[in-house]
């Protein structure tokens, strides 16, 4: 055979050399491409799925802290957006309670009652109720011809909601101020009848009274700006001038004076005027 010589076999220890290096280089080296835009990323061995696992646990933390960031500010945005819509005043409204017309049909009690309210938009109201009538109740006094005149004014305030779009509820306090009149003529019979009956007339002017209620209130939209409504009422005398010998017997407004908690309910009809 023929025989090398040492130039020639250092040459092929070198060219050997070399190519074991790179195929051992080309199988523990991975290279991943990325979009020209991106940057090259080179991982060696097993840390590409350690580096990828990291990445994708980062990622979602950022996406997690991101999303709860958004909703707080797009909450906040919400209710700045909310209150910039909330109108100062949201309606102006008059109504008549429609159950006193009973005092049409009926003899003994005639009484009137019209009301106002501001509602506000952040669902406060303020109100007020005028009121006036003559009651004549028959059992009043026995042998006594009785009658009780007056009017009153009512200030509320308190909270109403809107329940359904047609439909509000609400609470509300109540202060009321009366000013009355009673005038009557009781009749004195002789127990034994050798006299005539007396008659004693009495008239009382500018009789005071004070009481509080506390209201329930419900009311539905019959059509645009019309609504039919029902207040349910628990009042409390304050005080009043009390008389003698014969107590005035009935404040209209309030109700029999002998009674100082009376429940109580109105009837209305409302026309609303939006702002």
């Amino acid at each position: 055979p023929k025989t090398v010589s040492a130039p020639m076999a250092r040459l092929w220890l070198i060219i050997s050399i070399w190519l074991t290096g790179s195929c051992v280089l080309a199988q523990s080296q991975t290279r991943v491409e990325v979009p020209a835009d991106s940057v090259m990323i080179v991982f060696r061995g097993d840390s590409i799925q350690r580096q990828q696992l990291i990445d994708s646990i980062d990622f979602s933390l950022d996406e997690v802290i991101e999303t709860k960031e958004d909703r707080k500010e797009q909450k906040a945005l919400e209710d700045s957006l909310r209150k910039l819509d909330r109108p100062f005043l949201r309606d102006f409204g008059l109504y008549v309670d429609y159950g006193k017309f009973i005092g049409f049909i009926v003899d003994f009690e005639q009484k009137n009652e019209v009301g106002a309210r501001l509602t506000f938009g952040n669902n406060v109201f303020i109100g007020g109720e005028y009121g006036w009538g003559t009651v004549t109740p028959p059992d009043a006094y026995e042998n006594t011809s009785y009658e009780v005149s007056g009017n009153y004014l009512r200030l509320t305030a308190g909270l109403i909601k809107a329940l359904t779009p047609k439909t509000n509820i609400g609470l509300g306090l109540a202060y009321a101020n009366g000013t009355y009149s009673d005038k009557g003529t009781p009749e004195i019979e002789s127990p034994s009848g050798l006299f005539e009956v007396e008659n004693e007339p009495f008239a009382r002017e500018n009789i005071k009274a004070t009481w509080y209620e506390f209201n329930i209130l419900s009311e539905s939209r019959l059509v645009r700006n019309l609504y039919l409504g029902l207040i349910l009422r628990f009042r409390i005398m304050g005080d009043y001038d009390q008389q003698e010998p014969l107590d005035i017997f009935t404040l209209p407004g309030y109700g029999r004076t002998f009674d100082k908690t009376l429940p109580a309910a109105n009837v209305f009809i409302r026309y609303q005027l939006p702002f």
